[in-house]
């Protein structure tokens, strides 16, 4: 599926920010170098695979993030209305916190916006902290090391 060029660019451009593409039906299309970092990179999931609910239900499920039993109902009410919305009927929510269990630094609860692409049947979801707390300061860590693995952070 392709995303819009001005789309590609926005992605590109929110360095950061980890911020993902999504299809109607949670195909991955698209992340960012932040979204690399924090969520590991989707695009080594298998072709036919490389979808979060897909993942989350029958794969080997998103391993970062972490959610308790409200959040998981939550998520899958969120998850339905993903579905619904390739039928034009939504109930998804746009905004909640996700956890991330992250290798580097640690467990994170971070704001998860979704963001809906006009003239498509894709969204953004973008991932924030709100400054100054121990979550801003371990996006700030992960802007730096990317991807890399490191031996020890100070927390």
């Amino acid at each position: 599926m392709a995303i819009r060029p001005s789309v590609l660019r926005l992605l590109q451009r929110l360095t950061d920010l980890p911020t993902v593409v999504l299809s109607a039906k949670g195909d991955v299309l698209a992340q960012n170098p932040m979204a690399c970092a924090l969520l590991g990179d989707l695009s080594r999931w298998p072709d036919g695979r490389r979808n979060i609910i897909w993942q989350r239900i029958l794969g080997t499920g998103h391993a970062r993030v972490t959610l308790t039993r409200k959040e998981e109902a939550a998520w899958m009410q969120q998850a339905v209305g993903l579905l619904r919305t390739e039928e034009r009927r939504s109930t998804v929510r746009r905004s909640m916190h996700k956890t991330i269990d992250h290798p580097e630094v640690g467990r994170l609860v971070l704001d998860c916006d979704t963001l809906l692409l006009p003239d498509t049947d894709q969204s953004m979801i973008v991932y924030s902290a709100a400054a100054g707390t121990r979550e801003a300061s371990a996006l700030d860590v992960l802007r730096v090391i990317g991807t890399e693995r490191i031996s020890a952070l100070p927390w």
